[in-house]
């Protein structure tokens, strides 16, 4: 079962990476045009962050379909969803990209300083259109995924990598006839690269079709099962808004504060952010696994599943927490040369490694408990963890207290631990005797 778990969570948990990269090597980049452009990338990769999860959080409900049909053998309910999926992100995309490059003009409201504002509005319209290819992306990566193939996502991703540093080489400085868009340049590097890989995964399930053909007229809309999917994918969708919602206020939050204190926080977001693509793709693999588990009618294979998920992303955590606390100065070192901004980071960089080994536990166990369809538990507990006793703690400490960007990072790990032990409760109690599905 290892084997077969780390088959399919290796390649997931590289292809989450390879996501993470491309934003890192735009906040490299970044370092060459100052601390204001990076501040504004920042302010614009958390609004989007927020949007994307409207969209991939409703096409998570394709983990249980797709991997539970396809763990019976069901070939036809498999293309079923994969078409619902479709149609969901393409529903989705639309309006998505409306909210980002109407909601530009309106960063003020959110209380955004004015040095950095204007940049953060235009890198937001140049992103807006990138949202539907990514979501017609995600659709088809959670299909092949779902049927045990992540390879061909994973390539994809890392072709979208390479692509990625060439077009923020062409655009942000002006090379092989490119115009010069400085930090605008990020953002459309980033939007190419997004269209690139939903052309990527097209082609791929064309050309594996040819063998076994895709049943088009399954693939066409059909009601009931698009709500379903819709129903299963809400709170999922919303559990990720309300976590990663919380992390993008948190940015908001830095914003209020020093554009120095807001680099700081952006950098070592960034580093726990990567850190955090591990379990995350341990945590999907999961979802797939129990899931076919589930499918295949062997529950008890389905918990041991779980748990060994578990254990896997806490012991890599593990591993980053040790790497944050021994070596932080040579990891900002990449990152900045600012020694103010890296004094500022040397203290955020140790909340976050202590609250590593939370966030690797609730990752995997929200995506265990997703495999077996139960996608409203996470989104309740992040909601109460993060928003009911995180963020309160954040706001206290950052403004009453005056510890600034420290008092809001102090506030994070507190909301991660107890969604963490929730999380932990709820897997323990539905494995006590034999898993059982949701729906």
């Amino acid at each position: 079962m290892l084997k077969e778990t780390l088959r399919l969570a290796i390649p997931v948990a590289f292809s989450h990476l390879l996501i993470m990269t491309m934003g890192l090597v735009d906040l490299i980049y970044m370092r060459e045009v100052g601390t204001v452009a990076a501040g504004a990338i920042g302010i614009a990769v958390a609004i989007v962050g927020w949007t994307l999860t409207v969209g991939l959080g409703l096409l998570a409900g394709l983990d249980y379909f797709i991997a539970t049909a396809h763990g019976s053998g069901d070939r036809e309910t498999t293309y079923r969803y994969l078409g619902q999926g479709i149609w969901l992100a393409l529903a989705t995309g639309v309006p998505c990209s409306a909210f980002l490059y109407f909601g530009a003009d309106h960063l003020a409201l959110m209380g955004i300083t004015p040095d950095v504002a204007p940049i953060a509005a235009s890198l937001l319209k140049y992103l807006a259109p990138g949202m539907l290819p990514l979501f017609l992306f995600g659709a088809l990566r959670g299909f092949l995924q779902a049927t045990s193939r992540p390879l061909p996502p994973m390539l994809a991703l890392l072709a979208g990598n390479f692509l990625n540093v060439l077009f923020n080489y062409m655009f942000i400085f002006g090379h092989y006839g490119a115009p010069a868009l400085g930090a605008r340049g990020s953002a459309v590097a980033t939007t190419l690269c997004r269209f690139s890989l939903a052309v990527m995964l097209v082609i791929y399930v064309l050309w594996d079709s040819r063998k076994s053909p895709i049943p088009w007229p399954l693939m066409k809309w059909n009601t009931e099962a698009f709500f379903r999917l819709f129903k299963l994918g809400l709170p999922a969708s919303l559990q990720m808004m309300v976590e990663l919602g919380v992390f993008g206020l948190s940015t908001v939050l830095a914003g209020n504060l020093t554009a120095n204190a807001l680099a700081a926080h952006q950098i070592v977001l960034n580093m726990a952010s990567a850190a955090f693509m591990v379990p995350l793709g341990i945590g999907a693999a999961c979802a797939v696994l129990v899931g076919q588990s589930i499918g295949a009618q062997n529950p008890v294979r389905a918990a041991e599943v779980g748990w060994l998920g578990l254990k896997l992303a806490t012991g890599f955590m593990t591993f980053t927490a040790l790497l944050f606390f021994l070596i932080p100065n040579q990891l900002l070192s990449v990152f900045t040369q600012d020694p103010v901004v890296i004094e500022i980071a040397m203290q955020l960089i140790l909340v976050a490694a202590i609250f590593q080994i939370a966030d690797g536990a609730q990752t995997s166990l929200t995506g265990s408990l997703r495999g077996l369809g139960d996608t409203t538990t996470a989104a309740v507990v992040n909601f109460i963890g993060h928003w009911l006793i995180g963020l309160p703690i954040s706001l206290a400490l950052c403004f009453s207290l005056g510890w600034g960007v420290l008092g809001i990072w102090v506030g994070l790990a507190a909301g991660l631990f107890v969604v963490a032990c929730w999380l932990l409760y709820t897997w323990a109690h539905k494995t006590r005797k034999h898993p059982t599905p949701v729906l």
